[in-house]
């Protein structure tokens, strides 16, 4: 009787909406009839967009099903209909946990996790859920766009610690996957530059002084950035191994004297 009714009658006046109501939870509570409640629960959220009353079941019976495609249209028409921000981000979190976790779509999931950052560009939850989706899927160039991003939020928010590791990461991201040694040591430096005993870096420019081929341009502008380094902490053995990345690179000869001067007076 209910669905004739509803056949015949397209209005959405205060009847058809009663009507509308009982039948989708005839459809879902007692027939468990999930095509015909979805619609009738469409047609309520039609008229009314924040309508939570229809929302609100017709979101938990399709969880229910596990009709994950038809509730992810349910999310996207109510984004596209609220002018609530608030209430629009926090639909985006379920789509982009929907498409990630039910619908296995991780491209599309980074897609809805940019639309939040749109909205509120310092939400740090999905700044931290795109982080780990880049490196899940080894994109690596835009993991390096959003780690830059972080440290200038670090950096505006005067969190020294928080800007430190952000761009220790970078700086291992470019020598390790980028294959940009230059700004990998760009970052080290920097890192040095506001805490000269950082372990980390320092470690990292170790690994490239002895990784590097013999006369790699990149060893030299190494060698320089540790040296007052080694000099500061008294390290006198590394500082002669300095010394001699110094010799393979300078051709004026006083500079080589002294140089090897230095370097027999620190191995005595």
């Amino acid at each position: 009787v209910y669905q004739s009714f509803l056949d015949d009658n397209r209005e959405t006046d205060g009847t058809a909406i009663d009507v509308l109501r009982t039948t989708a939870e005839i459809y879902d509570q007692r027939l468990n009839k999930v095509d015909e409640a979805k619609d009738c629960y469409r047609r309520l959220l039609a008229a009314d967009n924040e309508d939570m009353a229809a929302f609100d079941p017709l979101e938990a019976m399709l969880t229910r099903a596990e009709a994950w495609s038809d509730l992810l249209v349910v999310y996207r028409d109510a984004v596209t209909q609220t002018l609530n921000d608030g209430r629009k981000k926090q639909l985006l979190f379920k789509i982009s946990r929907l498409e990630e976790e039910r619908l296995y779509e991780l491209p599309a999931a980074i897609r809805t996790y940019r639309e939040i950052l749109d909205l509120d560009s310092d939400d740090e939850d999905a700044t931290l859920q795109l982080d780990r989706l880049y490196g899940d899927l080894s994109r690596w160039q835009d993991l390096s766009e959003l780690l830059m991003r972080r440290i200038e939020k670090a950096e505006r928010n005067q969190q020294p610690e928080v800007w430190t590791e952000l761009k220790l990461r970078l700086g291992d991201l470019y020598e390790q996957q980028l294959s940009d040694l230059n700004r990998a040591i760009d970052c080290y430096e920097e890192v040095l530059q506001r805490d000269a005993n950082n372990s980390t870096a320092v470690g990292a420019l170790e690994r490239l002084l002895s990784g590097l081929g013999e006369r790699h341009a990149l060893r030299f502008r190494v060698a320089q950035i540790l040296e007052p380094i080694y000099k500061a902490s008294d390290a006198w053995a590394k500082l002669a191994g300095v010394y001699e990345v110094h010799l393979l690179f300078i051709d004026d000869k006083a500079r080589r004297v002294e140089l090897l001067r230095e370097i027999s007076r620190l191995e005595e």
